[in-house]
């Protein structure tokens, strides 16, 4: 029977980016994203180049049920999912008191509670056969709080956290779970606003395509959580050796607030 990597997210970025390099290594991919349009052209692209199979399902993940149905109906069509790349999510850059209420439930709904969702549903198949690799893609963001995205950072650090408690409760099983933590990235994420941030200077955006590479091949090697860029190395290692009162400080600093 075929096997399967589902990717959410998968329409632009790091999660087009992995569909590729998963497709590249020869293994069939189910995309997942809003914009079908997207989805189709990505998905003719991956047939033309690697003849690979490629199977693509237009959802919005901001509600969890659709997370859900989505996976119950990939597995009553008969379909294998092997792999499971939670990529899909987004976030707001300003003020938590100017963003509108919906776009932040709608942030934690795709970021955190439709992963949950995926990984709880994926784990019963995987549970059975004992094997299976889940990658989620959280954040640098994860290690630290940062003013000006306080729920993204929130979010991306519950997918650290949720992504290294399950990693351990799976230890003695043939299940790997990995947490992606990538830095600015050369993305659709990226702002004009934040690019003119205190948070960007300094930075170089990394390629989509190379985020993409190190994360797979991390999953694929089993490890626990993929930093890729040695500059985001260093800074997701700050907080273990600064208060915590100097690194919200610095934090606050680096997103532009000067209060």
């Amino acid at each position: 029977m075929k096997e399967f990597t589902l990717i959410t997210g998968a329409s632009s970025g790091i999660g087009l980016e992995i569909a590729r390099y998963m497709a590249s290594k020869n293994h069939d991919v189910i995309l997942v994203a809003r914009r079908r349009t997207n989805l189709e052209k990505l998905q003719k692209e991956i047939k033309d180049r690697y003849q690979t199979d490629v199977k693509v399902y237009d959802r919005d993940l901001s509600n969890p049920a659709v997370a859900v149905e989505l996976f119950n109906e990939i597995r009553n069509e008969g379909i294998n999912v092997s792999m499971l790349v939670n990529n899909a999510g987004f976030g707001d850059y300003g003020e938590f008191k100017d963003l509108p209420m919906d776009r932040s439930l709608d942030m934690i709904s795709v970021n955190i509670s439709s992963l949950v969702a995926l990984s709880r549903l994926f784990l019963e198949d995987a549970v059975t056969l004992n094997r299976g690799r889940i990658l989620n893609v959280a954040s640098i963001l994860s290690f630290f709080p940062f003013p000006n995205y306080a729920v993204y950072a929130a979010t991306k650090a519950f997918v650290l956290s949720f992504s290294e408690s399950l990693r351990a409760e799976l230890s003695e099983t043939g299940i790997s779970v990995s947490a992606l933590c990538p830095g600015p990235t050369d993305t659709e994420f990226t702002t004009e606003e934040m690019l003119k941030s205190n948070s960007y200077k300094g930075f170089k955006q990394m390629d989509a395509a190379e985020v993409a590479r190190q994360g797979v091949d991390g999953m694929m090697k089993g490890k626990d959580i993929i930093i890729p860029g040695l500059m985001n190395k260093i800074i997701t290692q700050t907080p273990r050796f600064t208060p915590r009162s100097i690194t919200r400080r610095v934090n606050k600093y680096m997103s532009g607030q000067k209060k």
